[in-house]
């Protein structure tokens, strides 16, 4: 009769561990698709509209997708595992995204001063998107490994 219990424990931990693998992979998914539309978006824009600038997003979005490669790479099979993730590693997470964030709400201060541009709400927008998008991943990554404990977190960021 225990040996049962104990089955059905590991089998209900197994099937626990599978979601969570792969909502990890589709919030890997969701995040590497996107990063590499605007990665490739930031790099043509170098390229061709600003061939004495430097499109900023080409390291942003870059820093996305490393972290989706550390992602893919080290946190899912952590979590196959059911191993603990470091939380260092999960808050590069939301400081790839935050330079994001930075590198859409630097414009949108800048054009402020004309707020009825399609420039402004442009980036404006996406800082809040991806501002709000920080956030939500964090949470997630934080519900979908063993690091549930926010309070942990919290003490490192202050």
């Amino acid at each position: 009769m225990a040996d049962n219990k104990d089955d059905d424990n590991k089998n209900k931990n197994v099937i626990v561990i599978e979601r969570k693998v792969q909502r990890l992979k589709w919030l890997g998914y969701f995040y590497t698709c996107w990063a590499a539309i605007y990665w490739i978006w930031a790099i043509v824009n170098t390229i061709a509209i600003f061939p004495n600038g430097f499109d900023f997003g080409c390291l942003s979005f870059l820093t996305v997708l490393l972290t989706m490669i550390v992602l893919f790479r080290y946190v899912i099979p952590k979590v196959q595992a059911d191993e603990k993730v470091s939380p260092y590693v999960l808050l590069l997470f939301p400081i790839a995204q935050c330079l994001v964030v930075i590198n859409y709400g630097i414009p949108a201060i800048v054009l402020m001063k004309n707020p009825n541009t399609h420039g402004f709400l442009y980036v404006s927008s996406f800082a809040i998107l991806w501002f709000i998008s920080s956030i939500v991943s964090y949470i997630l990554l934080l519900k979908y490994t063993k690091n549930n404990q926010i309070d942990e977190h919290l003490t490192l960021l202050s």
